[in-house]
């Protein structure tokens, strides 16, 4: 047994025995360091930590993008290491997710590179110092205790804050409450990951109803739902794309989309984006659920009482890429902009050792992803839930045959994407299994109401 699965930590949790469900839980820093590290975990990461989990886990259409990113063939992107990259983002926080009692994320550390002794030495993100004070914790105060209700908002231990749950949650008699002591290792910490993407109460379907199928529990099919909430000013002046979909004209579903690389790109620039600046970008939508939660208990918990410090809190409201992951037409802005210290790099060599640092660039001076993932010219069809395939008019008449689609039933539309349509895109991509229709059929409506 690794030294991992051999570790756990036991949670207190106060049951409604009535009921069936967990009420909230008390914890310390453990605990809680490892919720708040999910919003640090790119796109692409949880979907490969989740997607062999039984019952099987779907996180909106973002299986799709990410196994068609595997039958890509190489040739269609511009390196071998574009598409490994984009399969096994870094997380801009390992060097502090390394440090959890179970770090769920196995990807390989990003390492610099710099020149010394004329040979390449390779050192790893471990290069940011973190001041410690020595009190615990990752995150979190190591001498805080927090409780987490059903629907993970992290709060600090209160009286007052119990006796509220008891009653949003009609507990009147205590004599239906039980304490029980449940165990979390790295088993149950990856089924906490999946049930906060996909139900309301991950902390009851996971110790008291557990192999619960919730697989597509949070998905929603139902179109034009996002539009009213964004501000758009953040993205405005971003690069727009072009792409012709294919509508079928009865019920307004989008079949499948044309598009160029820059809009694979994009779709693809998904998978290495972290989870919390997903929510940011989309301004807490309710839609994202218990996630939602996590990100708001940080917003409020005290950076001097509650976390490590203010840069820690910064860190996981505004989970940036790492350096090598930014390309020119990054969207949503969450590129970061990582210099390395020149003295932690010192701090890692051999004490009198001189090191020429490159211009303080990542290993890769270019970061992969600068020019695009995608190795154009090229055109590429998008289905619905946000599969990927280089385009073949044979094979999409063959698929609108399997569809059943009468052809006096199709239509093509040329579709501007923008600031709008890509955060729209960004949520159908998480919540829905038709990502396109989702994200685009308010704007088809307006548009055929303009006609």
């Amino acid at each position: 047994m690794g030294a991992m699965e051999s570790k756990v930590i036991n949670l207190r949790i106060l049951v409604d025995k009535k009921r069936d469900r967990v009420v909230f839980a008390e914890s310390d820093k453990d605990f809680v360091d490892i919720l708040f590290s999910f919003l640090t975990l790119p796109l692409g990461t949880i979907v490969r930590l989740i997607r062999n989990q039984a019952p099987p886990s779907v996180l909106g259409c973002l299986n799709n993008l990410y196994k068609s990113l595997e039958n890509l063939e190489v040739g269609l992107l511009q390196s071998e290491k574009h598409k490994a990259m984009l399969l096994r983002p870094s997380n801009s926080s390992e060097h502090l997710c390394r440090k959890l009692k179970f770090n769920i994320d196995d990807t390989e550390p990003t390492k610099y590179r710099c020149h010394h002794d004329s040979q390449d030495l390779y050192l790893i993100h471990e290069n940011v110092i973190i001041e410690d004070d020595k009190s615990g914790g990752v995150f979190v105060n190591g001498k805080a205790r927090f409780m987490i209700s059903d629907d993970l908002k992290v709060m600090p231990l209160s009286t007052s804050t119990s006796v509220e749950l008891l009653t949003k949650l009609g507990v009147k008699d205590v004599d239906v409450l039980e304490e029980r002591i449940v165990k979390v290792g790295k088993v149950e910490v990856l089924s906490l990951l999946r049930l906060s993407l996909l139900s309301m109460k991950p902390l009851t379907d996971l110790f008291l109803l557990k192999n619960v199928d919730c697989s597509g529990a949070s998905t929603s099919d139902s179109a034009g739902q996002f539009h009213s909430r964004y501000r758009i000013d953040k993205l405005r002046g971003c690069k727009r794309m072009t792409i012709k979909i294919m509508l079928r004209k009865s019920d307004g579903k989008v079949l499948s989309a044309e598009a160029q690389e820059d809009f694979i790109d994009y779709l693809l620039s998904l998978l290495a984006i972290p989870l919390g600046a997903a929510v940011k970008c989309l301004e807490r939508s309710p839609s994202l659920g218990c996630i939602t939660n996590l990100y708001t208990s940080v917003q409020e918990l005290s950076a001097d009482r509650h976390l490590k410090a203010e840069y820690i809190k910064a860190k996981l409201l505004s989970p940036m890429h790492v350096s090598q992951f930014g390309y020119k037409s990054q969207l949503l802005g969450t590129n970061e902009n990582f210099i390395p210290n020149s003295k932690c790099l010192f701090g890692l060599l051999p004490s009198g050792d001189k090191v020429d640092l490159y211009g303080h660039q990542p290993f890769n001076p270019n970061p992969i992803g600068g020019k695009g993932f995608i190795n154009g010219p090229a055109t590429f069809v998008v289905t619905d839930d946000l599969s990927v395939t280089p385009l073949s008019p044979i094979s999409n008449i063959f698929a609108l045959n399997r569809l059943s689609v009468p052809i006096s039933d199709l239509e093509e539309r040329v579709v501007c994407i923008g600031g709008e349509e890509v955060l729209r895109l960004l949520e159908a991509s998480l919540t829905s299994t038709s990502a396109l229709t989702s994200a685009f059929n308010l704007y088809l409506d307006e548009a055929k109401m303009e006609k």
